[in-house]
C-alpha cells in the first residue's frame, strides 16, 4: 500500500516553494528596474553639476574642490530619493502592506 505522504509535497511545502520563486522573481524585476535608474538618476544627477560647471568654465584647478563637493551633494539627494523609490516599488508590489502616508517627498 502506498502511502500518498510519502511521494507528493503537502500544500505547505508547494507553497513554500512558490513563495520563493516569487520572491526571486520580485528581486530580479527590483534589479532590472532600478540599475538603469541608478545609473541615470544618481550618477547622472552629479555628473550633470559636474559637467555643466566645466562646460560654462566655471570649474578651473582652484575651484574643483568646491564643485566636487557639490556635485557630490547633489548625488546623494538623488540617492534619498532612488531608495525613496525602491521603497515604494516594494510597498506597490505587496499585497499585505498597509499604506503608508509619507511626511517627506523628495
Amino acid at each position: 500500500m502506498i502511502k500518498t505522504g510519502e511521494w507528493s509535497p503537502s500544500c505547505s511545502q508547494f507553497k513554500a516553494q512558490k513563495d520563493s520563486e516569487m520572491t526571486n522573481i520580485k528581486e530580479i524585476r527590483i534589479l532590472q528596474i532600478f540599475a538603469a535608474r541608478l545609473v541615470l538618476e544618481v550618477f547622472g544627477g552629479g555628473g550633470a553639476i559636474w559637467g555643466f560647471s566645466e562646460s560654462l568654465t566655471l570649474r578651473n584647478p582652484e575651484s574643483q574642490e568646491f564643485w566636487r563637493f557639490w556635485a557630490q551633494v547633489i548625488a546623494s539627494l538623488f540617492a534619498i530619493r532612488f531608495i525613496l523609490q525602491i521603497v515604494d516599488f516594494c510597498f506597490d508590489t505587496d499585497r499585505n502592506a498597509k499604506n503608508v502616508i509619507r511626511l517627506i517627498q523628495v
